[in-house]
């Protein structure tokens, strides 16, 4: 009888081990990630409202991509009149007068304010505008596009956009690379660099939401080429086309990616030029629909100033001839791409090792990567000025995933993957201690000279401590909270 009863201990013990085991393969471990992303930026964002900053998830730049939903949907002006009058100006008085140029406001000829930023990221957080409005409604609150339900759900758009994002990126991954690099590139994307910033400090941004739709176009062109007989996915595809450009009309440079996404050969690519003459119908359908889903930024442009395409960076240029190439990846101040992100160096060195190894992994991340670059280089302000690292480069975040996925899984023996792996960590610690350093206000938005950024790295027990507020905010703080 005891032995028996031993036997099934046993026997219970083992199957629990297994399915333990079963419970956290790799695989489990990469669906769980943006599971634990979303309770991460829930946290995050009580944090920051609560002790970092006092104002809004809708601030700065956010204005400009916020202001369609309630300008056209609570006000019925497509001018954007009532929303910079009742909302904009008012809101910024404790700093000063702020015109409306500040948040990408501009007065045209005809009355009307063209807006700088795109209306995809309004097209996004519009249904969570639609629930947080019926909440505040149904609250009896003051439902005029920024009471703290409208508010709320557009920073849980953004936290949400990320999730599905590194959903998405995961799908993408999983198609070259073992499932324990995907894991570990799926955390050095989300916090190695400024994305996870950008979701919670800085929501209402665009790019978050460049990373959601880019990381969801490449899935879906992916399951198009498996099966390009399918007229569902090929619509999706040119729609998530014109999204990107309705978010971010420069991340057109992205799509350049495409058309090589598992091309690593002259008979790979004779092989796909082979499938779109073969699909020339579905192909124009994926033009038609980009061009469909592009409509409302055309639209909104020729309300504002009577033409279907407008230069919505008024007095903003390009230096094609000086493009700051080595100073937007390497500047400390301003902001360059590598030094807050440092963890991207592995992006680059598998994009090295992919030329060698698996072109069809290198050939569409070098053909997006170099113009986007230089494009990013050449712009007035290549740094883009306030905001947490280069910002710009959060856009292409999906594709650079690929070339660090495979470097980690191109990795052999557990001793060479242990040490590659704690360097990613110890790489994407340093930008978390940077970020908690910026939130803290001791990383100004133009970023921090060498010196400085040692000193933070060097005393990490200092970020513990309460936020040094920068003078003229002191303003916007209330009494208690100084």
């Amino acid at each position: 009888m005891a032995i028996a009863s031993e036997q099934s201990l046993s026997s219970a013990s083992l199957r629990l081990r297994t399915n333990v085991r079963r419970l956290l393969t790799w695989r489990h471990v990469t669906a769980a990630i943006p599971l634990i992303v979303l309770g991460l930026a829930i946290l995050a964002d009580h944090q920051i409202y609560t002790v970092y900053r006092f104002d809004t998830a809708v601030h700065g730049d956010a204005e400009g991509y916020y202001a369609y939903l309630p300008s056209y949907l609570i006000y019925h002006d497509v001018s954007l009149s009532t929303v910079i009058q009742r909302h904009v100006i008012p809101a910024y008085s404790a700093l000063g007068h702020q015109p409306p140029a500040y948040f990408g406001f501009f007065r045209q000829v005809n009355g009307n304010w063209l807006d700088r930023y795109g209306i995809g990221v309004a097209v996004l957080v519009l249904p969570f505008f639609v629930v947080g409005h019926v909440i505040a409604l149904a609250s009896h609150m003051k439902a005029n596009g920024y009471s703290d339900p409208e508010l709320y759900a557009a920073a849980a758009a953004t936290i949400a956009c990320l999730c599905a994002g590194l959903l998405a990126l995961r799908a993408v991954l999983q198609r070259w690379c073992a499932d324990w690099a995907v894991a570990v590139t799926l955390v050095a994307v989300t916090f190695g660099t400024s994305l996870f910033n950008f979701a919670t400090w800085d929501p209402v941004n665009s790019h978050a939401y460049s990373f959601f739709a880019f990381a969801l176009l490449l899935l879906a062109t992916l399951r198009w080429y498996e099966r390009p007989r399918s007229w569902p996915r090929a619509l999706l595809v040119g729609a998530l086309c014109g999204l990107i450009v309705d978010i971010r009309p420069t991340d057109a440079l992205l799509l350049i990616a495409l058309p090589l996404l598992q091309v690593g050969s002259m008979a790979a690519f004779r092989a796909r030029l082979r499938l779109f003459a073969q699909h020339r119908l579905r192909l124009a359908a994926v033009a038609g629909a980009a061009l469909l889903a592009f409509l409302p930024q055309s639209i909104v442009w020729h309300i504002a100033t009577g033409h279907w395409v407008a230069q919505p960076y008024q007095g903003a240029v390009f230096d094609f001839t000086h493009p700051a190439l080595l100073d937007s990846l390497f500047a400390f101040r301003p902001h360059g791409l590598l030094p807050y992100a440092p963890v991207l160096l592995f992006s680059f060195a598998g994009l090295i090792w992919a030329w060698f190894r698996r072109r069809d992994i290198a050939l569409p991340v070098t053909a997006a990567f170099l113009p986007f670059w230089y494009l990013t280089s050449a712009w007035y302000d290549w740094s883009f000025s306030d905001g947490f690292g280069q910002r710009a480069f959060i856009d292409i975040l999906p594709l650079l995933a690929l070339p660090m996925a495979f470097f980690f899984t191109s990795l052999r023996g557990r001793v060479a993957r242990l040490a590659t792996v704690a360097v990613a960590g110890l790489f994407t610690a340093v930008t978390c201690a940077l970020m908690l350093g910026y939130w803290q206000y001791r990383i100004s938005g133009e970023g921090i000279d060498p010196p400085g950024y040692v000193a933070i790295l060097a005393h990490p027990h200092r970020l513990l401590g309460p936020p040094e507020f920068p003078s003229w905010l002191l303003p916007t703080i209330p009494p208690d909270k100084r």
